[in-house]
């Protein structure tokens, strides 16, 4: 990890693995993705039902998104935990404490 990757990793692990795969996983990834889908699918074959496919869509995506959230958590903990030394993987969760 750089070290900006290092401090970016730090802030988003101050809220917890639960927190990051539901909120960027599931809500943010899967509905920038049903958005974008929905949009295309509209453009090549516009219907009616667009609320509907948006609505599938962001289910589907969703699911995914926690998964390949789970995926990036653990790849980026073991990374940030194997490269860094104990005294700097304490620093993101007792600076978060001092504020």
């Amino acid at each position: 990890m750089t070290h900006s990757q290092w401090k970016r990793w730090g802030k988003l692990r101050i809220n917890g693995k639960i927190n990051f795969i539901f909120l960027n996983g599931g809500l943010i990834s899967g509905l920038v993705i049903a958005l974008a889908i929905t949009l295309i699918n509209q453009l090549i074959n516009p219907n009616e039902y667009w609320g509907f496919n948006l609505l599938i869509f962001f289910i589907i995506f969703f699911f995914i998104g926690i998964v390949a959230a789970i995926f990036i958590w653990n790849k980026n903990e073991t990374k940030f935990m194997s490269e860094n030394p104990p005294e700097h993987r304490r620093i993101s969760h007792t600076h978060h404490h001092a504020k």
